[in-house]
């Protein structure tokens, strides 16, 4: 009796004492946190999904407020558990994404956007009714939502050209969209607005995830950008007196072109006259063009004058690089004599030019003046030297007496 009892306590001894040792697999003795690894892994806040209804559950009703339906407690208890109450409906669920629709058409949509490296995450909410939309952003943590912060104002000014900037006081009208995990878009609503009847938007404007918070980006729309048309202004945003000059400024011209806002000054001395072309992208301007004429130590009559009736602001090949044509007249003379007369094209900094004198018409007589098309003109299309010419036909003469 006392043998077999012996020989039983043997036989569970073996059977409790090394089993779990003997069961580990070699990968499991190579490693022997294996399992915890695992479950640590498992327990990550960072990694685990989020129920979207969840976060519907947990946003306030006043979400909904700039909907035209609303929404009622009962009605998102129905939401959640149905998937649709009397006046909205569930269409659209993913592991990040949850879209509901009224029968009004207004459209709610919640987008989660997880955190990389700390528990939780943002939670973006776009409410669209009709031409506006509204974007709130959350914060998700421990189970709970707060208000998040915004990456700062999005404005009409981030849309267009510097030239093209809008009073601080203009509230544009702002769509907001979901593009993916990462990114939403910024779209501003241009519609009969009249401020945009001469603007054109060339940018682009995202709110961008980094994995921790939202960065407002701005890219340039290069297809925008390319397709810019040229156009003259009348009202520089730019102030010229603040531009670089000699002189005193008698005639200005502006336009907007792919270098941005220009502005070409014309600009007098008693005996010095000049030009300046200037390209503003910014608040940087760049010279593109100085011209440079006098007529010194003149002891007879003093003749220097720009033509205000030859100035044209073109774009004649469509590069959308605005042309400024221009001529004038200078001479020192004690008679009545032709006067010098040149005229000039300018695109870009190029310049171009053609150079004579006036024709004289009296009672009774008649001088001719010359022309001579400097070769600059060969460089240049074609309907350069048709537009300049046809300014110097209408500048050429000068009539006395009669």
């Amino acid at each position: 009796m006392k043998q077999a009892m012996l020989f039983s306590l043997v036989i569970l001894l073996f059977a409790c004492g090394d089993s779990g040792d003997q069961s580990l697999t070699d990968n499991d003795q190579s490693n022997p946190g294996n399992e915890m690894m695992v479950d640590e892994k498992a327990e990550d806040p960072s990694t685990e999904a989020v129920d979207l209804k969840t976060l519907l559950k947990l946003s306030p009703l006043s979400v909904f407020d700039r909907t035209t339906e609303g929404l009622t407690a009962a009605e998102k208890e129905s939401l959640i558990k149905a998937g649709k109450s009397e006046s909205w409906e569930i269409t659209e669920t993913t592991n990040t994404r949850l879209a509901l629709n009224s029968l009004a058409n207004d459209a709610v949509e919640l987008h989660y956007f997880k955190r990389e490296h700390s528990p939780g995450g943002a939670l973006g909410i776009t409410v669209t009714n009709g031409q506006t939309s509204t974007l709130q952003l959350w914060n998700y943590t421990d189970g709970q939502l707060e208000t998040g912060d915004h990456p700062g104002a999005v404005s009409a000014n981030d849309f267009v050209r510097e030239a093209d900037k809008l009073p601080d006081s203009f509230q544009p009208q702002l769509q907001y969209s979901f593009v993916d995990d990462e990114k939403i878009e910024v779209t501003l609503n241009t519609w009969m607005v009249d401020e945009f009847e001469t603007r054109e938007v060339i940018n682009k404007v995202y709110l961008r995830w980094d994995g921790e918070k939202f960065i407002k980006e701005i890219v340039q729309d290069k297809l925008a950008s390319q397709s810019a048309t040229f156009r003259e202004i009348k009202t520089p945003t730019y102030a010229p007196s603040t531009l670089n000059h000699d002189g005193e400024i008698v005639l200005q011209k502006a336009w907007e072109d792919s270098n941005g806002e220009n502005i070409v000054l014309f600009t007098k001395g008693e005996e010095e006259l000049f030009v300046y072309h200037y390209a503003v992208a910014g608040s940087q301007a760049k010279l593109l063009r100085r011209v440079y004429d006098a007529e010194k130590s003149c002891e007879f009559d003093l003749f220097l004058s720009f033509i205000e009736s030859s100035i044209s602001v073109t774009d004649l090949d469509e590069n959308n690089l605005g042309e400024i044509t221009f001529a004038y007249r200078k001479a020192c003379i004690s008679d009545v004599s032709p006067k010098e007369l040149k005229l000039l094209t300018l695109e870009n900094g190029n310049k171009y030019i053609i150079r004579g004198t006036t024709t004289l018409e009296a009672p009774g007589m008649r001088v001719d003046g010359s022309k001579t098309v400097d070769a600059s003109f060969n460089e240049a299309p074609a309907s350069f030297l048709t537009h300049a010419e046809s300014i110097w036909e209408k500048v050429r003469l000068e009539k006395i007496g009669g």
